[in-house]
């Protein structure tokens, strides 16, 4: 089965990443595959040539326009894949309309946003083969706006990364980076790691701290943020502004994030802009504890009282109340890292997730073939 994977531009995501690895594994398991590209350029394009992708990008001339797609519709046919899998906004807003002019292939889309579909957006999904979500709270939604059942189907992020060192020589990592930035033995640093995006709301943790720091000025702690954006300067200025700057630590895009994830004690989220956040998935497997205001299919993500504390979209106070609670109970931050991390290795595991994709789009396509699809009783291991 030929496959295109079609992203519109490969900017440093979850869902880039995410594209990329679906990419590589149905290679692996024996289909033809192409990356379909807006734009080139990008913190992940590199990646395409070092895992052997095959890419067609359609501006001659790259851009910062990510919807311009000029060909689209011809290159499509000329690929001539059986199925088009459409990541990312973009792709998805135009998945509708390619259905309609290449009734040949079978489109399917996705929603990984915590955004707000627009009605165009619910219409062009609504006309593909298939809708991909990785979230349950999207799929109800879908539901109830009148999606067919059958064409729905919930297939959680893979976590792309999880450490295999020993315990030894995670704790050496913990030990260097902790002493590379001045940090005591009791300092709690708790971790961040996003892009500095209005909806990510950096702004709403950093005002948490703030009250942090005014209602328990005894406690030692450092907020660290990890990632870059638009809205990094201005995050910058408020924590200055709210005299904890010293305490609020911003690192930057790092390629290898896993040294922050190993330093820290906990992490912590605000988003209204994530569906399910890989960077919940990515700190559970770190064997941290979570705490995380609730938004979409956030409360999927993690155990709540048992790998971590979800709490009511923009409580500050209550951010505060459990920030102060695993700061004061080391057993329970490691008990709750530990359940945290079992959750994710198994519920995100990234072999299972990638093949219910698969799965899934060989399921379209025999269906728009009239023929009867059964999924394998076990899938090879892949080397």
């Amino acid at each position: 089965m030929k496959i295109l994977v079609w992203q519109d531009h490969l900017r440093n995501g979850g869902t880039e990443r995410q594209a990329l690895w679906l990419a590589r594994h149905f290679g692996a398991r024996g289909h033809e595959v192409e990356v379909l590209l807006h734009r080139d350029g990008g913190r992940l394009f590199e990646q395409v040539t070092e895992h052997g992708l095959r890419a067609r990008v359609l501006q001659p001339t790259s851009t910062s326009r990510d919807m311009w797609a000029p060909g689209l519709t011809r290159i499509i046919r000329e690929c001539g894949p059986c199925v088009v899998l459409c990541m990312g906004r973009v792709a998805n807003l135009y998945a509708g309309w390619v259905q309609l002019r290449c009734p040949q292939a079978v489109v399917v889309g996705t929603v990984r946003t915590g955004k707000p579909l627009s009605a165009l957006s619910f219409w062009s999904l609504k006309r593909t083969r298939g809708v991909i979500v990785n979230s349950e709270w999207w799929r109800q939604r879908l539901l109830r706006r009148g999606f067919d059942p059958a064409k729905v189907t919930t297939v959680y992020n893979s976590l792309l990364w999880a450490e295999s060192q020993d315990e030894a020589a995670w704790e050496a990592e913990r030990q260097k980076m902790r002493a590379a930035h001045g940090l005591g033995p009791d300092t709690c640093v708790f971790l961040k790691v996003a892009g500095f995006r209005r909806g990510k709301r950096h702004r709403v943790l950093i005002e948490a701290f703030r009250k942090l720091s005014l209602d328990h000025p005894e406690l030692d702690w450092q907020l660290w943020l990890v990632g870059e954006g638009p809205e990094a300067r201005a995050c910058q200025e408020l924590a200055r502004e709210q005299k904890i700057g010293a305490r609020v630590r911003f690192f930057g895009y790092q390629a290898r994030p896993q040294a922050f994830y190993a330093a820290a004690d906990a992490a912590v989220s605000a988003s209204k802009e994530d569906s399910l956040p890989n960077f919940l998935v990515e700190a559970q497997s770190s064997a941290l504890p979570v705490v995380a205001m609730d938004y979409r299919g956030v409360a999927e993500t993690f155990l709540p009282d048992r790998s971590g504390v979800l709490i009511e979209q923009g409580d500050t106070t209550a951010m505060v109340n459990a920030v102060v609670r695993l700061m004061g109970n080391a057993a329970l931050r490691r008990q709750m890292g530990q359940a945290g991390a079992e959750h994710a290795r198994e519920r995100f595991a990234p072999v299972p997730q990638a093949d219910a994709v698969l799965h899934f789009l060989e399921n379209r396509v025999a269906l728009s073939q009239g023929k009867d699809w059964r999924p394998p009783l076990a899938q090879p291991d892949l080397p």
